[in-house]
């Protein structure tokens, strides 16, 4: 196992692979999100959701100033690689940088690029793949370098909330997600009774919808939240 604070090399843990494509495609994607982007975040994502588009726009109107990769790890995962990021992300007119990480899935294309499948658009995969990233995610979140890893981003989290004014961030861009959620909520609803005459589906346990990947849909909600949806794809929304 790496030392502490040693995770810059993405071959350190037991399983991880080095792929260096992947791994430049994912540093522009973050660069993009940085730069504020959408374009060109959405050009390197390739695959098109309206809640990821939504989510970066907040963090844009909410004094993004700049969004750094710390980390970067990557899994075999059958055809796809499971992707898991850690960054530091710099408020405008705030000194303490806000820690944070991201895990989702990837499949290289016939191009030979890669599509980066966060949990917003895990939902066009067959059941079965997302089945198997749910249970390979599982595997790896349960490795003791991973569960680390993730100890030391967790502290770093507590301790950058000591900063008052970050706290205060955090607070504001907590409220202005879950607003957007339960409005993307309702304008769901909203088409689902449209298409069926009225009838809305009942929406089964969260469990449930975890297995699907579709869970969240990048509200933003507590860490407790990105651990246990998203198809396993374990979001850490909390940190942003």
């Amino acid at each position: 196992m790496a030392a502490a604070g040693q995770w810059q090399q993405p071959g350190d843990f037991e399983g991880s692979i080095r792929e260096e494509e992947l791994e430049a495609q994912v540093r522009e994607y973050y660069e993009a999100v940085s730069e504020r982007d959408a374009r060109r975040a959405e050009m390197l994502a390739g695959t098109k959701s309206r809640q990821r588009e939504e989510r970066n726009e907040a963090l844009w109107t909410s004094g993004l100033e700049t969004l750094d990769v710390t980390d970067l790890i990557i899994y075999p995962c059958g055809g796809y690689r499971i992707v898991i990021v850690s960054y530091d992300m710099k408020i405008e007119n705030i000194e303490t940088k806000f820690p944070g990480a991201e895990t989702f899935a990837a499949k290289r294309t016939a191009e030979g690029e890669f599509l980066l499948l966060f949990s917003e658009s895990m939902e066009q995969l067959s059941e079965d793949d997302r089945e198997m990233i749910w249970q390979r995610t599982t595997e790896i979140m349960n490795n003791q370098d991973v569960m680390d890893f993730f100890g030391e981003i967790d502290q770093r989290y507590i301790e950058a909330k000591a900063d008052s004014d970050l706290r205060e961030w955090e607070e504001n861009w907590l409220e202005k997600r879950s607003r957007a959620v339960q409005e993307e909520e309702i304008k769901q609803e909203s088409e689902i009774e449209q298409k069926t005459g009225g009838e809305v589906p009942k929406v089964q346990e969260d469990a449930d919808l975890s297995a699907g990947g579709i869970c969240c849909l990048g509200r933003g909600l507590s860490l407790e939240c990105g651990r246990r949806h998203a198809g396993g794809l374990r979001k850490m929304e909390r940190y942003i």
